[in-house]
């Protein structure tokens, strides 16, 4: 990206890292705002004035949630076994809110036929996937000490949405399912 670029979008990534125009640096200037680069052993190092550039964490609204993309994602990475099931699975589970009934069931029946084949990864990669189907099943609504939630049922516990923090079920005073569920 040249700096010319970066004046007309205001943005760009580094190293993993996104980086915006800071709004309170007032005008540029004729040379728009300081991004140089320079050659050190042959390897181009960016040189970023933060009087004009804000770093800022990578956002995954940059692009609106697409369920059939997510879906076909999914398929490539059940039965993989590296990274990028954890990360998948913590994708699903934080859009779980945006897939419809349609996938929901499709990503459910492929993961209880991979688990069945011992086609869904290692020990690790079922659990994760194990998570995802729980987090996409019907929902309970669980009263404890401190007030009403809305949990998933995986491994014997009630997890909140996602899917990090549970509650034993001595610590539940009430079960209601959510949506005529059983």
């Amino acid at each position: 990206m040249t700096q010319q670029d970066d004046q007309v979008y205001g943005r760009f990534v580094h190293n993993g890292t996104s980086y915006r125009l800071n709004p309170d640096a007032g005008a540029a200037g004729p040379s728009g705002p300081i991004l140089r680069s320079l050659h050190i052993n042959d390897k181009p190092v960016w040189l970023i004035d933060d009087a004009y550039w804000i770093k800022e964490p990578w956002s995954e609204n940059e692009l609106p949630f697409d369920v059939d993309v997510a879906f076909y994602a999914f398929r490539y990475c059940l039965g993989r076994m590296t990274y990028v099931v954890y990360d998948m699975a913590e994708y699903l589970i934080n859009h779980a809110d945006a897939i419809d009934d349609k996938h929901r069931a499709l990503i459910i029946s492929e993961i209880d036929a991979a688990i069945e084949k011992k086609q869904a990864g290692w020990d690790m990669d079922v659990k994760q996937w194990q998570r995802v189907k729980a987090r996409l099943s019907p929902a309970y609504r669980v009263r404890v000490f401190d007030g009403w939630y809305t949990m998933y049922v995986w491994d014997g516990k009630y997890y909140l949405p996602n899917m990090q923090q549970y509650m034993e079920p001595s610590a539940i005073i009430e079960i209601t399912p959510l949506n005529g569920t059983t």
